[in-house]
């Protein structure tokens, strides 16, 4: 899989805001939202998203939105102008629940300023369907009562296909729907792995599946992360239904050395710890 090394802005994106400062601030006070919100959240994450979008427009460079680690240094700037408005603390509750949603906002804003079939509008309420923006707003410009902001996709733009048939007997078909609905955070990532990161299609109407079947895995020791993905499938194994009822003894005798070891090297890393506080 290659990612995207560069986001373009689209000919047709409108800005929401038309200077850095005045989207910064809309920022900021979405972000106010995004961490006091308890209810329905992702609509305080769809209105951060899209002013995010606005910015990333107006900050970019001939047309090109700056790297990830760029926009992850700016929003972790802004994330702490709002810890101090809210709870003179930068770094504190508010700042840790807003930095929680920067993936989620963050791919959003990229999908509406540069990728296939993105839009940001409003919905009425719990309405699924899309009220553009000169219907959102009374003549005077002011937002109707219980609309809402919110990230639009036409699904079809990303997934040309769709499955009429089951997950076990698949009937792919050609998606001619071109309505747009409301972005469900479970489907943030999926759009934005195809977009960006060139994810493979499976039948046209899903990621295609990059799991190795477990009969073919094989595992590496060379690195924390190698030691990481064999510990944890080798948990799963143990921890499946009747593995105990069936263990030889030459298994169980394994286990009970690598039980030591793992015991012996976390008491010492907890020694460590100590040794070190003792220190400071």
């Amino acid at each position: 899989m290659t990612a995207s090394t560069t986001t373009i802005v689209r000919d047709d994106f409108v800005k929401a805001f038309d200077t850095t400062m005045k989207a910064e601030t809309a920022i900021v006070q979405s972000m106010g939202v995004v961490a006091k919100q308890s209810g329905e959240l992702g609509k305080a994450v769809d209105t951060l998203a899209i002013n995010m979008a606005s910015w990333m427009a107006n900050v970019a460079t001939d047309g090109i939105v700056p790297s990830d680690k760029d926009i992850r240094s700016e929003y972790t700037r802004l994330a702490k102008a709002t810890g101090r408005n809210i709870e003179d603390d930068e770094t504190g509750d508010v700042y840790g629940r807003v930095m929680s949603h920067y993936g989620n906002a963050s791919k959003m804003a990229r999908l509406l300023v540069s990728g296939k079939g993105v839009v940001a509008g409003y919905r009425l309420g719990k309405q699924s369907s899309m009220v553009l923006a000169s219907d959102a707003h009374n003549a005077k410009g002011e937002l109707k009562k219980d609309m809402i902001p919110t990230v639009f996709v036409c699904r079809k733009d990303t997934f040309p296909k769709k499955n009429v048939g089951t997950a076990s007997n698949p009937q792919p078909e050609d998606d001619n729907d071109t309505f747009f609905k409301p972005m469900k955070t479970a489907e943030i990532n999926d759009y934005y792995r195809v977009q960006f990161l060139d994810a493979e299609l499976e039948g046209g109407y899903k990621i295609k599946s990059d799991r190795t079947p477990e009969s073919e895995k094989s595992y590496g020791l060379s690195t924390q992360n190698d030691i990481r993905i064999t510990a944890r499938d080798l948990a799963k194994a143990i921890k499946k239904s009747g593995f105990s009822d069936t263990m030889v003894d030459d298994t169980k005798i394994i286990l009970q050395n690598l039980q030591k070891v793992i015991g012996d090297a976390i008491a010492s890393e907890e020694q460590n710890d100590v040794d070190f506080a003792d220190v400071a």
